[in-house]
């Protein structure tokens, strides 16, 4: 055995064990960190509060990059006055004294994964549906405490990847709402070529693509002028917009011509693969006689787009 692989070998469990250790709650931590035999006494005690839950395994990856996330969370929010209290507290679901809870069986949390994470209130629970950064943590927790729906209220913020990086917004434009939506695509003037991306503002994949595709739509703005526009579509927060477009996963890249949808990509890669699929896309269908595509409205409430 070579010498490099033998030390590798021999450094493994000390490197799973650094990485279990993230989920480990230090003394000053605002987060509970619940067993068996004081979970029910628990959800007794905060029976009047809101609860937000995370049954984890240390060896989860996901659940060690949640954990400062969450710690992080659970801090800001017990120095918020709201009207209801919000406490934060984790299970060892991977322990196997703790798993005499049953906690992941279908009649009581039923969950399959770790983390998996529920909003518990006076008795009852229901999956956690906000992000898992500190902020959107803090954001959905706060509006439950409010009696806000935090669905509703995260519309009103137009979350979008885009919008949020000016170098971004300046060759791709976020479409906010289905108002913008609706005069670029659906009843856009002849002769409009048409990039859409829908994603997702929480998919790994939808972030590490969003650089590739700003340079794509770069590249496209000079090789075709006014003739292409680049935008995307937030649909995990705009999901009635996808689907209106036949759209069922994200990353999702569609071309549009003449107000209808020509063809989605297939085998979306790098800045290269898009580029090239959209000038394939543009010989095929752009007529260079017909009148030229005027640039697109600005976003609701007047002005230039901007983030």
């Amino acid at each position: 055995m070579q010498l490099g692989v033998f030390l590798a070998l021999l450094g493994a469990p000390l490197a799973v064990l650094a990485g279990e250790e993230a989920t480990y709650e230090p003394s000053d931590s605002k987060v509970n960190v619940l067993d068996y035999d004081n979970f029910h006494r628990f959800l007794e005690t905060h029976h009047d509060d809101l609860i937000l839950m995370e049954f984890y395994a240390p060896w989860c990856g996901h659940c060690q990059q949640l954990a400062p996330n969450y710690r992080k969370a659970a801090a800001e929010l017990a120095s918020l006055e709201l009207p209801r209290k919000v406490v934060l507290a984790k299970f060892d679901d991977g322990d196997e004294y703790n798993r005499r809870l049953r906690a992941g069986a279908p009649d009581v949390y039923n969950f399959t994964s770790y983390p998996s994470l529920f909003v518990l209130d006076e008795g009852e629970h229901e999956r956690y549906g906000g992000g898992r950064e500190a902020d959107e943590i803090v954001f959905h927790m706060t509006a439950l405490a409010k009696g806000l729906d935090p669905y509703e209220e995260e519309l009103k913020t137009k979350p979008g990847l885009y919008k949020v990086n000016p170098e971004y917004d300046k060759f791709v434009r976020d479409l906010r709402d289905e108002e913008e939506m609706s005069p670029i695509i659906a009843d856009s003037p002849n002769n409009a070529i048409r990039v859409v991306e829908f994603y997702s503002d929480r998919c790994p994949f939808c972030k590490s693509l969003a650089k590739e595709y700003v340079e794509a739509c770069e590249t496209l703005k000079g090789k075709f002028g006014s003739e292409v526009e680049c935008h995307a579509v937030n649909s995990r927060v705009y999901h009635d917009i996808a689907e209106e477009w036949g759209i069922t996963g994200y990353p999702w890249v569609a071309f549009f011509y003449q107000g209808k949808k020509v063809e989605d990509m297939a085998g979306l890669g790098g800045a290269d693969s898009i580029v090239n699929w959209v000038s394939n896309m543009h010989a095929q269908h752009f007529d260079p006689n017909a009148a030229p595509s005027p640039p697109p409205p600005p976003p609701s409430g007047g002005g230039p787009p901007g983030p």
